[in-house]
């Protein structure tokens, strides 16, 4: 897991229903809460974030749930990523430090995301930590 959070792999978890996407997820949860790393575990809907409103309780400091949009500050659409990327850093400028300090990002049902959210997120989280890096050197 170490490798995952250092090196900043992406990878998926696939399967059909019911054959255990959901509790590896949390399993990767708890284990990354054991080693004290931000997570924010986003869903295409409120309904899909029920899955790990329970993992909450004792870590709201280190763990965020929310669904995609509410995130990332999307849920009109009408920006493209480089505009979505000012309007946070304006209107929602805390945004801009948790994604800073997110050490693993889950995406569940990413199916159900569209690719031009994929995207958006890929940008803002990018342009983020490469910003993240430049200040650090």
């Amino acid at each position: 897991m170490d490798q995952l959070y250092n090196f900043g792999h992406n990878f998926g978890i696939f399967g059909k229903p019911g054959t255990g996407k959901t509790t590896k997820l949390i399993e990767i949860i708890y284990l990354a809460l054991k080693q004290k790393k931000q997570i924010a575990v986003t869903t295409p809907t409120g309904l899909a974030s029920t899955n790990f409103i329970h993992l909450q309780t004792n870590n709201q400091n280190s763990l965020k749930i929310s669904t995609i949009d509410s995130f990332f500050h999307t849920e009109d659409g009408r920006f493209q990523p480089e505009e979505q990327l000012q309007y946070i850093r304006a209107a929602h400028p805390q945004s801009i430090t948790t994604y800073t300090n997110l050490n693993l990002l889950i995406i569940d049902e990413i199916g159900l995301v569209s690719e031009q959210k994929l995207t958006m997120v890929s940008i803002i989280i990018s342009h983020i930590k490469k910003s993240e890096k430049n200040i650090n050197l």
